[in-house]
């Protein structure tokens, strides 16, 4: 066995089904199989990167004819590595920065609500229902 193989045999145990059978058919390599095993917990970012790999590879199998020759599933090999690889590449969403953003606004805003008195409550509940 491999230096680093039995690593790469547990990350892909952890993997999900759908990687596994990928791995299993011959599609993906061991490599690009064990980034796709998460170490620990899976945060919902990790499993929905997770999710766009399988889906990229999935359809890069999809749009290949069925490989018959060794050539042919190497072709389709590489090509489901490059997507796999692309996917795990891109930048992650800008989802934890927006949800931090609306956080601040909103304890922002519950502090300037709080510090307002009676008649200016009044005010801008008259402004909210006018609008």
């Amino acid at each position: 066995m491999a230096p680093g193989s039995a690593i790469r045999t547990q990350a892909i145990l952890r993997a999900p089904s759908d990687v596994q059978s990928l791995f299993r058919a011959g599609v993906i390599s061991e490599k690009d199989a064990a980034k796709l095993g998460p170490k620990g917990e899976q945060t919902p970012e990790q499993a929905a990167t997770i999710r766009e790999a399988v889906n990229a590879a999935n359809a890069v199998v999809a749009a290949h004819p069925p490989a018959v020759t060794p050539k042919d599933k190497r072709k389709v090999k590489v090509a489901v590595g490059v997507a796999v690889k692309s996917t795990l590449a891109r930048p992650a969403t800008a989802q934890p920065k927006v949800s931090a953003l609306v956080e601040q606004h909103t304890r922002e805003f519950l502090g300037w609500l709080s510090a307002l008195r009676p008649h200016e409550i009044a005010y801008v509940k008259a402004a909210v229902k006018g609008a």
